[in-house]
């Protein structure tokens, strides 16, 4: 499990060993209740996600993947239902290529 903090405080994005990632709403405005709420989940890994991130600007979201990927999900793919990666990274280590996703 792995998890990530917007640079804004107001998403959350976790990974799992079920294969996915999750998008949480963190805001002030999620509830009295102060439960996160869902917004979506990114699917398309292989193995557990062991590692997830923000880009600066929040536009962009990446996961790690013990199937040896990366994958770089952009607001656009995000926007989408279901969401798709952008980019794919694939390789171990430092070799890194990248795929379409």
């Amino acid at each position: 499990m792995s998890v990530a903090l917007s640079p804004d405080a107001h998403r959350v994005v976790t990974g799992s060993t079920d294969q996915s990632a999750k998008l949480w709403d963190v805001g002030s405005d999620f509830g009295t209740d102060n439960v996160a709420r869902e917004l979506l989940t990114l699917k398309g890994h292989a193995d557990v996600i062991d590692c997830v991130a923000f880009s600066p600007d929040a536009q962009r979201i990446a996961t790690g993947s013990r199937d040896r990927t990366v994958k770089i999900w952009e607001q656009p793919c995000l926007n989408r239902s279901p969401p798709g990666a952008m980019w794919k990274l694939r390789g171990a280590g430092l070799a890194l290529r990248r795929e379409p996703a």
